[in-house]
């Protein structure tokens, strides 16, 4: 075994550009220079450069006070996982290929965490080493996932949809409060992923891949929903106080 190819999975609602500012870094790194590396990353299923709006979500109402919307993004184990999975094969035809097999390590945030640690669970071995951080994990609580799931839906309806420009999307996203704390180059390689020009608009717009794209399939399922019936505007207040009651607390807490 020589070298180390290290396979980089970003978190939901992120792009793959989000390790270029920690990449750049390792590449300088003396540890690093002691081996050939090759740095390898991805965007998930609907993230970044893959971007899909093929499928039209569904709408729940079962419960009137608390809509929900289905779509395929949301199915995050399965689809996460495979394509890990799918990304592990392409490197293995590599290797094979050149006929040596380096160090295959995982290195994941959140979502693509859980992904790399349930693709080395499914298969041991994958891997020859994973760090994880912040990897998403816990017990499927309906009581729990629902909370959090208004509490989703709160804040995604009071997000900025459109610019008129990337400049200006780039900043607003500079100035807003909740990326404050956050390292300028990792905040611009973000943006440099997760804008995209929306030409479906009819005018020049531009968005976020998939936060937005969540933002706009509430948006105009709830338009639609909303107009049907002149009763329903307490899902709106329902979905509000949601927002504000989790959003004053934690979410999830260790003991």
């Amino acid at each position: 075994m020589s070298g180390a190819t290290l396979l980089f999975a970003h978190g939901g609602g992120f792009c793959k550009q989000i390790w270029d500012p920690i990449i750049r870094r390792l590449k300088i790194s003396p540890i690093v220079h002691q081996l050939a590396t090759e740095f390898v990353t991805f965007d998930f299923p609907y993230h970044g450069t893959k971007r899909d709006e093929s499928v039209a979500p569904k709408l729940h109402e079962s419960n009137p006070t608390s809509l929900r919307v289905y779509h395929p993004a949301q199915d995050v184990l399965p689809s996460t996982t495979a394509e890990v999975q799918r990304q592990v094969q392409l490197l293995r035809e590599n290797y094979d290929a050149k006929g040596e097999r380096p160090a295959l390590i995982g290195i994941g945030h959140s979502m693509g965490a859980g992904a790399l640690w349930n693709a080395e669970v499914q298969d041991p071995g994958t891997f020859d080493g994973l760090i994880l951080f912040e990897p998403v994990y816990g017990e499927d609580d309906p009581v729990v996932t629902d909370k959090v799931t208004s509490f989703l839906v709160g804040v995604t309806l009071q997000r900025k949809a459109l610019w008129s420009s990337r400049q200006e999307a780039v900043q607003y996203f500079e100035t807003l409060k909740n990326f404050k704390s956050w390292d300028r180059e990792s905040l611009a390689a973000y943006l440099q992923g997760a804008l995209i020009e929306d030409e479906a608009a009819g005018k020049p717009c531009w968005r976020v891949t998939l936060t937005l794209k969540l933002r706009c399939i509430v948006t105009s399922i709830f338009a639609s929903w909303i107009t049907s019936s002149s009763d329903r505007s307490a899902a709106f207040a329902s979905i509000e106080e949601s927002a504000r009651t989790c959003s004053s607390r934690p979410i999830l807490s260790t003991r």
